[in-house]
C-alpha cells in the first residue's frame, strides 16, 4: 500500500484546517498516511525511508535557516531515489518568491521560475498518461493561484495563456528516479484536490496491487442487473455512468471473455411471485411501494386511488408509474412505435426485466456458442451470492469456477452485494471499475473500486483485462 507522508510544519495540522473537503479521507481509503508537524519528525520519517509520497502543505521547508534547509536536502534527495513530492495547499500561498526560484534551480535542478499571482481560466493539456491520468481531471476551471513561467510543455499539466506567455497553474515533472509536482492553487477547490490525488497515482486502484494470475477455465465474466428497467431511456434513465459501462463491455470485456474461453454469466433480477410474498420489508422499500394518500395506512398491494412512491414516500419518481417490486409497469413505445406492456417490476420474462437491447444482442449470440454458452441467471436479492445457497452460486460450483470478474450496475449496491458476499465465500474478486456504474454520489463508486483494490480483492479496468488477454494469446502462440 502506498505511504504519504504530509508535511504540515506550520502547526497546524492539515486535517484541521480542512483545505480540501474529500482530500483526507481519499488518502486515508488508498494509503497509509503520517503527519509530520516538526522538522525533527519528517526528518525521521523521510530518513526511515517509509513515504512513497511526500506532500509539503506549507513553505516552512523553504525557510533559510539550518533546520528548514537539512530537511530540504533530506527531501530533494529522497524525491531523486523515486519519490513523488507534491508542493499544495498552502504552500503557494505564502512561500517567497525568491525562495522558491531559488529551491527549483539549485535544488531540483528545474528552469521553472513564479510568474504572478492572479486570476485565470487553466485549461489542461494534453500529457503523458504514464505520468499522470487525464480522465480523473476537469477541462478548464477558474483559478485563484500563483502561476509558474517557464515551465516546458512536457511538464505542464494545466496551464493559462495571456498572448505569447503560459502561466502554469500546475507543473510536474521528474527529478532523477522521482517526480516534483506543483499546484500553485489559492483556491482549495476539486480541482487542485483531483490533481492531488492524480499526481500521487491514487486515482487508479487497478495499478495498487501487482499484476494477477488466473485459470481461464476456472473464471467467469458476470455481468449485473444491465436490464431495461435500470438503463432504458423509456423509464427516464438519461445517458451516464451505467451506460458508458455497457459501452466498455462491449469493446472490450465481453469480446475478450469469449476469446480467451472465460464464461459469461448474466446475473439479473427475476422474480416470481414466491419472491415478492417472502420479501423482507427492507429490500421492497428500496424500489418504492404503492401508497394511499388522504392519511390511510401504507400497503404493499394495489388499490383503488393508489399512487406510486419512493422508497422515502416521495411521489415523481419519474418514466411510467410503477409501485414497488412486482408491481404494473404499464405499456411503453418502443423505438419502432410499437406499444408493449413492460409487465410487472423485475419479474422474471417481462420487458422491464430483459437485458438493455445493445447487451441483449450480444448475450443472444452468447448463448449460441457450442463451447461455454452464455448463462443468464435470475436473483432475488441485490446480491446474486446471498444466504446459503442461490442459483448462481450452484451454477458457479458446478463449473468449478473460483475466480469472477464484476460488472454492471449498480457498482455500490447489486454489483457490491454479490462482490461482497462471493468474497465471503471464498471467491477471487476482480471488480471491473470502468465496467459498472451507479446512480449514486462519485464518491460511492470511488469508495467501491479502493476496497476492491485494497481489500475484498482486485481492480481493474475492461481495457486492462482485454489486454491481459491479448497477452495470454501471444504468449501461446
Amino acid at each position: 500500500m502506498p505511504s504519504v507522508l504530509v508535511l504540515s510544519l506550520e502547526g497546524f495540522c492539515f486535517s484541521s484546517r480542512q483545505l480540501y473537503e474529500q482530500l483526507l479521507p481519499k488518502l486515508l481509503s488508498r494509503a497509509s498516511v503520517h503527519e509530520s508537524l516538526t522538522i525533527k519528525d519528517a526528518l525521521n520519517y523521510v530518513r526511515s525511508g517509509w513515504p512513497t509520497h511526500i506532500l509539503i502543505t506549507d513553505s516552512v521547508i523553504t525557510a533559510a535557516n539550518n533546520d528548514s534547509e537539512r530537511l530540504l536536502d533530506a527531501v530533494v534527495e529522497y524525491t531523486r531515489h523515486g519519490c513523488t513530492t507534491v508542493l499544495m495547499g498552502f504552500f503557494a500561498v505564502d512561500v517567497d518568491s525568491s525562495r522558491l526560484d531559488l529551491v527549483f534551480e539549485k535544488y531540483f535542478d528545474l528552469r521553472w521560475r513564479v510568474a504572478e499571482a492572479t486570476d485565470h481560466e487553466p485549461r489542461l493539456l494534453t500529457i503523458d498518461e504514464s505520468m499522470i491520468r487525464m480522465a480523473s481531471l476537469v477541462p478548464q476551471f477558474n483559478a485563484k493561484a500563483l502561476y509558474l513561467g517557464r515551465v516546458s510543455t512536457a511538464h505542464t499539466i494545466y496551464a493559462a495563456s495571456t498572448g505569447a506567455t503560459m502561466l502554469t497553474y500546475a507543473a510536474y515533472g521528474r527529478v532523477g528516479l522521482g517526480k516534483l509536482g506543483y499546484i500553485g492553487d489559492w483556491n482549495f477547490g476539486e480541482e487542485a484536490e483531483r490533481l492531488i490525488v492524480a499526481m500521487c497515482h491514487l486515482d487508479r486502484p487497478e495499478d495498487s496491487l501487482a499484476p494477477i494470475t488466473i485459470c481461464p477455465s476456472k473464471s467467469a465474466l458476470v455481468i449485473v442487473d444491465m436490464q431495461n428497467f435500470f438503463l432504458s431511456a423509456l423509464y427516464g434513465r438519461e445517458q451516464g455512468n451505467g451506460h458508458t459501462a455497457c459501452s466498455e463491455l462491449i469493446t472490450h470485456a465481453i469480446p475478450a471473455a469469449r476469446k480467451a474461453g472465460i464464461r459469461i454469466v448474466w446475473l439479473n433480477w427475476g422474480l416470481t411471485e414466491q419472491d415478492i410474498q417472502e420479501m423482507p420489508p427492507a429490500v421492497t422499500r428500496a424500489f418504492g411501494f404503492f401508497g394511499v394518500s388522504g392519511g390511510e395506512e401504507v400497503v404493499f398491494e394495489e388499490r383503488e386511488r393508489n399512487i406510486s412512491v419512493d422508497g422515502l414516500g416521495q411521489t415523481g419518481m419519474g418514466g411510467p408509474s410503477y409501485g414497488g417490486l412486482g408491481a404494473p409497469c404499464g405499456d411503453v413505445v418502443l423505438e419502432d412505435g410499437t406499444t408493449v406492456d413492460a409487465g410487472r417490476l423485475l419479474m422474471k420474462h417481462t420487458w422491464n426485466a430483459s437485458l438493455y437491447p445493445p447487451l441483449d444482442s450480444m448475450y443472444k449470440d452468447g448463448r449460441r456458442l457450442e463451447s461455454k454458452p452464455d448463462v443468464w441467471i435470475h436473483k432475488n436479492r441485490m446480491s446474486g451470492m446471498w444466504g446459503g445457497k442461490t442459483e448462481c452460486e450452484e451454477f458457479l460450483e458446478k463449473e468449478g469456477i473460483r475466480t469472477l470478474f464484476l460488472a454492471g450496475v449498480n457498482t455500490d449496491q447489486c454489483v457490491g452485494g454479490t462482490l461482497t458476499d462471493a468474497f465471503s465465500k471464498g471467491y477471487d474478486c476482480v471488480l471491473l471499475n470502468d465496467g459498472c456504474g451507479t446512480t449514486s454520489p462519485q464518491h460511492a463508486q470511488e469508495c467501491w473500486e479502493s476496497n476492491a483494490a485494497y481489500v475484498y480483492g482486485f481492480c481493474t479496468s475492461c481495457e486492462e483485462f482485454a489486454q491481459g488477454v491479448n497477452a495470454m494469446e501471444k504468449r501461446v502462440l
